[in-house]
């Protein structure tokens, strides 16, 4: 009875990825309704996870299910306490180790053209939580410079990754910050940028220069977007900026610029 309904099911939902996603929980908790989740998964029962989502791969390919997948793995790695070299094996040595596989999972998304702006945040935050950090901002320079060149999460990570490495930036480090900055600002609508916006005027107020920069920066972006920020007053928030750094005269005569443009 259980074998008829499960084919059914199958036959019914297949082109679900929650119907998958179901189905390999149902799996590794050892085929039963509940998982205690306190209580470790077995290799056995981890192996057919991964082939019933390995199946769904196959049938439907996508973004949503790479995700689906990667997150049962995170959480695998989460409940057992892994370390990037740890495993879960049996008598008879067949092993799964959970970071491996998410590093391949992550991998194989990109070869199958299933990347989205939130796998690739999710793999670069991965690199960095194992202590690869280079490998990291690798990833991430790839991505930005590549299909993904407009998704502001990832330059958002990209840049913090960049601030926080660079401790004490001499001229040229801000001027390679910067650079990399208006990369995304000068091709993203105001709205959808909002939080680099906010990250670059905070890390350069007090760098009167690149601030000016920014500034020219978000008068031509206002007008390319018909001077509409929609939901997020860019020159709202510059202006406070320099009214909280120089005072009311200077904010007054921003205001202004923005007025007149």
């Amino acid at each position: 009875m259980q074998k008829e309904i499960l084919a059914d099911m199958k036959n019914e939902f297949s082109k679900e990825p929650s119907y998958w996603d179901w189905l390999a929980k149902y799996e590794a908790a050892g085929r039963k309704n509940t998982q205690d989740e306190r209580k470790e998964i077995t290799p056995h029962q981890l192996s057919n996870a991964v082939q019933v989502y390995d199946e769904a791969l196959k049938i439907i390919p996508s973004p949503t299910m790479f995700d689906l997948y990667i997150k049962f793995l995170m959480d695998i790695i989460g409940r057992n306490g892994h370390s990037q070299s740890s495993r879960l094996s049996d008598s008879s040595d067949n092993y799964i180790d959970p970071v491996t596989h998410v590093l391949m999972i992550f991998e194989k998304a990109q070869s199958m053209a299933c990347i989205s702006e939130d796998l690739a945040c999710q793999h670069v935050s991965f690199l960095l939580q194992l202590g690869r950090l280079d490998d990291g901002r690798n990833l991430a320079e790839k991505f930005c410079n590549g299909e993904l060149s407009e998704a502001v999460n990832l330059w958002v990570l990209r840049l913090s990754i960049e601030m926080k490495r660079i401790r004490t930036p001499s001229k040229a480090d801000l001027s390679y910050l910067f650079d990399l900055l208006q990369n995304p600002l000068r091709k993203v609508s105001v709205l959808q940028a909002e939080s680099l916006w906010l990250m670059g005027l905070k890390y350069f107020s007090n760098h009167k220069h690149y601030f000016d920069k920014l500034v020219d920066i978000s008068l031509s972006s206002l007008i390319r977007d018909g001077g509409s920020d929609d939901g997020f007053s860019l020159s709202s928030a510059i202006i406070n900026f320099v009214l909280q750094k120089n005072g009311i005269q200077s904010a007054r005569d921003m205001y202004k610029r923005y007025v007149t443009n």
